[in-house]
């Protein structure tokens, strides 16, 4: 349906309006896009010029003597040798940078650590501080009480 509808309006010069793609069948749909596809320009074959310098260029890549024809043209060359080093340069000063982010962040990563049991030593001191002063309990007699039992552990320990 779509295809006919297309090919009327192209027939009777009708500028082209966009199908209906919610009411064609997919029948329509494929053979619409089918239809596209072919219209689709076809990639350029090389010209037999450039097909014979390519196959020339190949052939000297393959003969015995093309180690020579570089070194040969070593002058000419030399510039991407130096692009080369410099890239091998730039590398290495990259490796070098992202190895000292990896020292910084487990140096970072035991910091945090570090602050984060201090942090958890003072919470649970604070914690049991003010549960002591909730119960009423004087925080420095509890303390010499937990170590008077403490004590008496260890004595009726030493006893037996």
């Amino acid at each position: 349906r779509i295809r006919s509808e297309r090919m009327d309006r192209l027939q009777n010069g009708q500028p082209s309006t966009p199908p209906d793609w919610y009411s064609a069948s997919e029948s329509d749909i494929a053979s619409e896009v089918l239809s596209q596809q072919q219209q689709i320009p076809q990639v350029q074959q090389p010209s037999p010029a450039e097909s014979a310098a390519e196959q020339s260029r190949f052939a000297s890549q393959l003969s015995g003597n093309w180690n020579e024809q570089i070194l040969a043209n070593e002058d000419k060359l030399s510039p991407l040798g130096k692009v080369m080093e410099r890239l091998a340069i730039l590398e290495e000063e990259k490796n070098a940078a992202d190895a000292r982010l990896e020292e910084e962040f487990r140096l970072r990563a035991d910091n945090e650590e570090r602050f984060y049991r201090e942090k958890r030593r003072v919470l649970e001191e604070a914690s049991a501080e003010i549960a002591a002063a909730t119960y009423n309990f004087d925080t420095d007699t509890a303390k010499d009480d937990k170590k008077v039992a403490v004590n008496a552990t260890i004595s009726k320990d030493s006893k037996v």
